[in-house]
């Protein structure tokens, strides 16, 4: 799925998609982030709700890299 990500948070987030998922769909999710090398990459996303083109996330799995990387990221925001 190729989205915008429009909320963050360190448990999940918010994604505008024109790809349809259906609620329970699990995946790989990478967030590219302006200014950072690599994409950040959360092993395991939920799909935890759908309306319209806009779907919630929730994170499952991920790295200790990856949290650190999201801590990071929100901090800047």
């Amino acid at each position: 799925m190729n989205g915008t990500v429009l909320d963050l948070s360190l448990f999940g987030c918010r994604i505008r998609s024109t790809t349809p998922v259906n609620p329970g769909s699990e995946f790989t999710l990478r967030i590219e982030v302006p200014g950072c090398l690599k994409p950040i990459e959360i092993e395991r996303a939920n799909v935890r709700w759908v309306r319209g083109q806009e779907c919630g996330l929730s994170f499952l799995a991920f790295t200790t890299k990856a949290y650190e990387c999201l801590i990071g990221v929100i901090q800047q925001l």
